[in-house]
């Protein structure tokens, strides 16, 4: 009985430790860079692979349908009217027109942001497509006569579980030129 009393004195807190130990440290997300055309690098978590369909203008488009998100990054050479314009002004003008393409589009929420060691701008916007709810953060940075935008989309059932890894892959960017 003395034996078995002690058995479950080492058992209990075994099983408690393990448990401690295995809720503690849940599995960090991998991120791998991606070097876009020599003048660019942006982190993206592991389980986005390449993308050909989503849009054939960006410089980069990577996606995973099963997770629900993407992302899109275009080089933007602006015209000369747009380069006297601040790049919260042009920001603003790119959001608001992505987001009138959407049903409900709305930007409901935008704020500087250092991305690359360089001044931009991050913003949410919301809105639906075929009735499916959507979430976007879009990011813009210029780095000498370009500029960046970064565009990352989900479900909005998933911004929440996905909002970590957005912020990494903005966070990410590193100018190489």
């Amino acid at each position: 009985m003395k034996k078995k009393h002690l058995f479950f004195l080492f058992l209990i807190p075994l099983i408690f430790l393990i448990v401690f130990l295995v809720l503690k440290n849940p599995e960090e997300q991998k991120f791998f860079p991606v070097n876009v055309n020599g003048r660019f690098s942006i982190s993206l978590p592991d389980f986005l692979h390449p993308a050909a369909g989503i849009d054939s203008s960006a410089a980069l488009q990577y996606e995973n349908e099963k997770e629900n998100i993407f992302v899109l990054v275009y080089e933007i050479t602006p015209d000369s009217s747009a380069k006297q314009i601040s790049t919260q002004a042009y920001f603003k003008s790119l959001a608001d027109e992505f987001a009138s393409r959407l049903e409900r589009g709305k930007l409901v929420k935008f704020y500087p942001q250092k991305i690359g060691g360089r001044n931009g701008f991050v913003g949410n916007i919301l809105g639906t497509v075929d009735g499916t709810q959507l979430y976007y953060r879009i990011a813009l940075v210029k780095n000498a006569d370009e500029f960046y935008e970064v565009i990352i989309g989900t479900t909005r059932s998933r911004k929440s579980e996905h909002n970590e890894n957005i912020n990494q892959m903005i966070n990410s960017i590193i100018f190489l030129e």
